[in-house]
């Protein structure tokens, strides 16, 4: 497995952790990103952006139709402090095998929903490739 590069700082007032690695050969980026939102909840949350030149694209879509993104853990907390954010995203990075493994279904999924289909004498359909 690729490694993931992790930056963690304080972004306009907060503390703020990212985790990105490229996937397999492909130019997509994972992505997973820990932070404190306006509600005072501190979420994590796995995406996939297409890198294309010097800019990251997200798609969005419903079901398979745009790029990978699920949350992972939502968390209120007391104080929101350096080391709560990077505790809870240690914790999220702990599960990237599980992640990798949703990301590359996602795109396997895709990948054969956008596969010619034809039908057979019978009138079933069958895929060709």
């Amino acid at each position: 497995m690729n490694e993931f590069t992790t930056a963690i700082c304080k972004r306009d007032g907060n503390w703020h952790a990212q985790s990105t690695m490229m996937i397999d050969d492909t130019d997509r980026e994972l992505s997973i990103v820990t932070m404190k939102h306006h509600d005072g909840v501190v979420r994590t949350r796995a995406s996939v952006h297409r890198i294309v030149g010097t800019t990251r694209r997200h798609v969005l879509g419903f079901g398979i139709g745009g790029d990978f993104s699920a949350p992972m853990m939502a968390m209120r907390y007391q104080r929101v402090t350096e080391k709560t954010v990077t505790t809870q995203h240690a914790t999220c990075l702990a599960q990237a095998e599980s992640v990798l493994f949703q990301v590359r279904d996602h795109y396997a999924k895709q990948k054969a929903a956008a596969e010619p289909v034809e039908a057979t004498a019978d009138g079933d359909a069958e895929v060709t490739a």
